[in-house]
């Protein structure tokens, strides 16, 4: 009776630890939806290792107006297609459609055709008055659900693949960064560039950041900048209501927010402004200008031999072969 008291005794006693150490995995969450659990081992004293949360999701909001290619969405495809270069993905496309001055039957028609061919993007068009891009930008800002926002121009496709979610990570984690650029030059001082405005200013600087796209801690490279610039950027909704949107009202009629913000290209407004350019100095271009108003003097220019700095991904340049110096290190940033 007593071998068989204590051999009931042994066997409930199993099923309770059996019981609470599943009940303690289960309790282990699920982690940027792979819903993998982490296995307590000795390497780690049976603690499991605590992973960096998923990147915020992020809304793309593209800037649209009459250009003289409409009806045709050559100019925009492009663009589209190139946000299959963003990693990770945006949660949220929207288009904003600046209101024409005046009555453009062919840009209607070009929203049509737009809303058939990306029915999952969402169309935020103006029916007055004309604000200009300030007020383009607010109406697709005041549309997005997420803080992190990517503002791209209708005829600036990406060429190269770009981190979003590093950036993400610096703006969340350095009060200094407010702004990333993408640039359509590669990451040197130019004179054809606001950069040139403190070239002494405009140098390399290394981020920490905890988690990366691709789930690893690491550095994240930039280049500060004075210039502002209405480029394809990543910032946050409460960066432009603070700044940006303010500064645009203040003129009291549309006005492009380049010449709201020259008066901010200075070291000394800079940490107002928060100003950065994607990557490292020296790293290729990430954006094409496509040119839909079809500027003449940048027409000119483009049918002169084209710059070897400016390459394109839609002509089958192999861009892992580009530079060395990529953004992202899965390492500590070195102080030096």
């Amino acid at each position: 009776v007593v071998s068989f008291a204590l051999g009931v005794l042994l066997t409930n006693l199993l099923r309770s630890n059996m019981c609470a150490t599943t009940s303690s995995l289960k309790q282990i969450p699920a982690v940027l939806g792979q819903g993998e659990l982490e296995d307590p081992s000795p390497a780690n004293d049976g603690k499991s290792q605590p992973r960096p949360s998923a990147v915020p999701p992020y809304t793309v909001v593209i800037t649209a107006h009459p250009i003289p290619s409409h009806p045709s969405l050559e100019h925009i495809e492009r663009t589209m297609d190139s946000l299959e270069l963003l990693n990770p993905k945006p949660a949220h496309v929207i288009l904003a459609c600046d209101y024409p001055q005046k009555l453009h039957e062919k840009y209607r028609q070009f929203k049509e055709a737009f809303r058939v061919r990306y029915p999952h993007v969402e169309i935020v068009a103006k029916d007055s008055p004309w604000e200009g891009i300030c007020g383009n930008v607010k109406s697709g800002f005041g549309a997005a659900k997420t803080e992190f926002i990517l503002t791209v121009q209708h005829d600036f496709p990406f060429v190269r693949s770009v981190d979003i979610g590093g950036g993400i990570r610096v703006i969340e984690s350095h009060e200094s960064v407010k702004y990333i650029r993408f640039n359509i030059n590669d990451n040197k001082c130019m004179r054809i560039t606001c950069d040139k405005l403190d070239c002494g200013f405009y140098r390399e600087r290394r981020f920490d950041i905890e988690y990366s796209t691709n789930g690893t801690s690491g550095c994240m490279a930039l280049v500060q900048t004075v210039c502002w610039s209405d480029n394809n950027h990543l910032t946050t909704k409460e960066h432009y209501n603070k700044v940006i949107f303010p500064e645009c009202e203040k003129r009291g009629k549309p006005v492009s927010m380049e010449a709201v913000m020259e008066v901010f290209q200075n070291r000394e407004s800079h940490n107002m402004t928060g100003t950065f350019i994607y990557g490292p100095l020296d790293f290729g271009n990430q954006l094409k200008h496509t040119d839909g108003s079809e500027v003449p003097w940048r027409k000119a220019n483009a049918r002169k031999k084209p710059d070897p700095a400016h390459r394109d991904i839609m002509e089958g340049y192999d861009y892992s072969q580009t530079s060395q110096n990529e953004p992202f290190i899965p390492t500590k940033c070195i102080r030096g």
